[in-house]
């Protein structure tokens, strides 16, 4: 909206706080043919995207500060779009993460009853000596499986709360990628994004 501030029935300002309260996202800008910079602060204040003064070339200026204001406009629609977005990715990483917690607890539990198996394994195992070597390779075997599954669990689990932690997608990548590169032991970790904004 292009308002004038001297209007034949109503002030100006008085009318922007209408068009304020009806629709607060409109962007308006405020016109005037005095300079007032009490003017101008009010006009702001009161809720105008810009103020222009009538001056002789303000007719040739009004295109660029229309252009600008919807721009500005548009970023603002779009940044609450993407505020939006952010808040319903939070909710749902919070729900996955809840999700990755009680599995690993099921999981340990299902490793930590699979320990205790390989211990009375080896147990029986001490009636002969070829017995006991076969069943120490076994032990040693499922030890090894058991700390990379714990390790593979820790990791996901670690992963999965520092990105519910995280608000925004870059600090979300680099967590990721932090925590992938330490996994692997990898000289060099990279995460290609498809698309920029998902």
């Amino acid at each position: 909206i292009l308002l004038d501030y001297s209007l034949p029935d109503i002030d100006g300002l008085q009318l922007l706080e209408k068009i304020v309260s009806s629709k607060p996202d409109l962007p308006v800008i405020m016109i005037t043919g005095s300079g007032s910079e009490r003017l101008a602060v009010n006009a702001l204040k009161g809720g105008a995207s810009d103020y222009v003064v009538k001056t002789n070339d303000f007719i040739a200026k009004l295109p660029h500060i229309v252009r600008d204001t919807l721009e500005k406009y548009e970023i603002q629609q779009r940044n609450r779009e993407l505020e939006a977005q952010l808040r319903d990715s939070y909710k749902k990483l919070k729900r996955l993460n809840a999700e990755l917690e009680e599995k690993v607890r099921g999981r340990t539990e299902e490793l930590e009853r699979a320990y205790q198996l390989s211990n009375e394994l080896m147990a029986k195992a001490v009636d002969s000596n070829m017995q006991l070597a076969e069943l120490y390779s076994e032990v040693d075997e499922s030890r090894r499986k058991l700390d990379a599954k714990i390790r593979e669990l820790s990791l996901l689990n670690e992963l999965g709360r520092k990105m519910a932690e995280a608000q925004d997608q870059e600090t979300l990548l680099q967590i990721a990628l932090d925590l992938m590169y330490q996994e692997v032991e990898a000289d060099r970790c990279v995460i290609l994004l498809l698309s920029p904004d998902k």
